[in-house]
């Protein structure tokens, strides 16, 4: 059912207006992907390692969360997933395995 609806949305400006987000805002998205991301690079373990982060700017992130409320949201992840899903995390992940032999 949610994949034939979202084979309705078969042209940009249907697509930003399911998700709500203006069309112009959308394709500058799009088109300046690169740039609206920031790239930073952090120290973890005590100095050992970097990690790289990407953050979205403002924009991004805005367009970003209403395609996971409004498509990705609509998707079951199944029982295993646990990071990123509302409502669970890693205690209810290690929940999971409590009691179980390592």
């Amino acid at each position: 059912m949610i994949e034939e609806n979202l084979k309705l949305l078969k042209t940009p400006s249907l697509l930003f207006a399911y998700l709500g987000v203006q069309p112009r805002i959308g394709m500058f998205c799009v088109k300046e992907i690169d740039e609206l991301v920031t790239r930073s690079v952090i120290t973890t373990n005590r100095g050992k390692k970097k990690r790289v982060i990407y953050a979205p700017k403002p924009v991004l992130k805005y367009v970003q969360s209403r395609v996971r409320s409004r498509v990705l949201s609509q998707f079951d992840v199944g029982d295993s997933a646990h990071g990123f899903v509302s409502g669970r995390g890693v205690l209810t992940n290690a929940e999971r395995h409590v009691g179980q032999r390592v």
